[in-house]
């Protein structure tokens, strides 16, 4: 049975959280879950405090993933220094209204900040199919270091955070890095987490002078071929604007707003 995108969505913030924590895990120390370093007590709160580099608020993140939950308040995690930078919430629009009680625990809004939820079904009728269509021959899915996928990522991005934290990513990690190389350098780059059925979709930059020649599409519709054959029932993104189109084009569909709240 098709699983309603909504349903995809929250799988995916779940997901998110997870990708946080990898992330974080060479620079910082996991909120939620279970393990050595898990620093924060609150219920449900899954993501990273980033504690040895400076100006990486984007990556001391945790994710909240059921909205309709109230939000723990403000205590030994906010006294003992271990409290996230940003908290992502999923939300059916910009507008609806956030029932979790994030404003009233003292965090406030960043709107810029949000980001659409963009959700595949990889058991949906004609799916897989779909995804094997924009596969290429000519486009050769290897796989970069974390710290070349940083380093893609953060001229990409404008964000010399991605450098540090990527590099700093320990060799055994839930995270994997995709790429694809032309003239001796990798010019496409992705990340994948793997949580729950649901895989993952982050960290995707091309180099400016290799974008619009489908490299980015062929590489996400082989990544996920390949992790629907091992098990992926679902596959979820928060997506930039830029990059909608390219992911409506393999089959994703926009599923509700990763909202951000930060410390007040």
């Amino acid at each position: 049975m098709a699983a309603s995108m909504s349903t995809v969505a929250k799988r995916g913030m779940k997901t998110m959280g997870e990708a946080f924590a990898a992330f974080g895990e060479g620079v910082g120390v996991r909120i939620g879950g279970e393990g050595e370093g898990v620093c924060c007590e609150a219920p449900g709160l899954v993501g990273a405090v980033v504690t040895q580099i400076d100006n990486a608020d984007f990556f001391s993140s945790a994710v909240w993933p059921d909205p309709s939950r109230p939000l723990p308040q403000r205590g030994s995690e906010s006294e003992s220094g271990c409290e996230p930078a940003l908290i992502w919430i999923w939300a059916p629009s910009q507008e609806a209204e956030i029932e979790c009680g994030v404003i009233a625990v003292g965090r406030i809004e960043l709107v810029e900040y949000a980001m659409p939820c963009m959700a595949l079904d990889l058991h949906k009728a004609g799916a897989l199919a779909g995804l094997e269509a924009w596969t290429s021959d000519d486009v050769k899915v290897t796989r970069p270091s974390m710290a070349e996928v940083g380093t893609l990522c953060a001229t990409a991005y404008d964000d010399p955070a991605f450098e540090a934290v990527l590099a700093a990513m320990p060799a055994e990690t839930a995270a994997t890095a995709f790429g694809v190389v032309r003239e001796g350098a990798f010019v496409s780059v992705m990340v994948t987490v793997a949580h729950d059925g649901d895989v993952g979709i982050y960290c995707m930059a091309t180099a400016a002078e290799w974008r619009r020649r489908g490299l980015a599409r062929a590489m996400l519709a082989s990544v996920l071929v390949e992790a629907a054959g091992a098990g992926a029932e679902t596959a979820s993104l928060q997506s930039s604007p830029d990059g909608a189109g390219l992911y409506s084009s393999l089959g994703f569909v926009d599923a509700g707003v990763a909202r951000c709240f930060a410390r007040a």
